[in-house]
């Protein structure tokens, strides 16, 4: 038999604004960081939703701003690829010096 009740729409609201203060410190950090990485992208030459996919494609913030940086100086493909690679191989090489202490901990 399932006790548990469904919640109620009052805490459901009081969840909400709950985590939206919770999220407010992040949200104010990302800010500067959205209006950097969105001006270099117009700057670059991108359109608005190109710079947004490239955002949500290459998540790491420094190789974004030298993909944007090659992308302006008309660098290829391939050279973008291994550079950004490179850039953020520093992420592998974190997440292997971490998973020691990562690992017993739960999903």
């Amino acid at each position: 038999m399932d006790n548990t009740l469904p919640l109620q729409e009052e805490s459901k609201t009081t969840l909400f604004w709950q985590g939206t203060l919770a999220m407010m410190p992040l949200s104010i950090a990302v800010l500067p960081w959205g209006l950097l990485a969105g001006s270099f992208a117009i700057d670059t030459g991108l359109h608005p939703l190109e710079g947004q996919a490239l955002s949500a494609i290459l998540f790491a913030g420094s190789a974004q701003l030298v993909a944007m940086g090659m992308i302006k100086a008309g660098a290829g493909l391939t050279t973008m690829l291994l550079t950004t690679f490179f850039i953020t191989s520093r992420h592998f090489l974190y997440s292997v010096s971490m998973r020691s202490k990562i690992a017993p901990l739960p999903l």
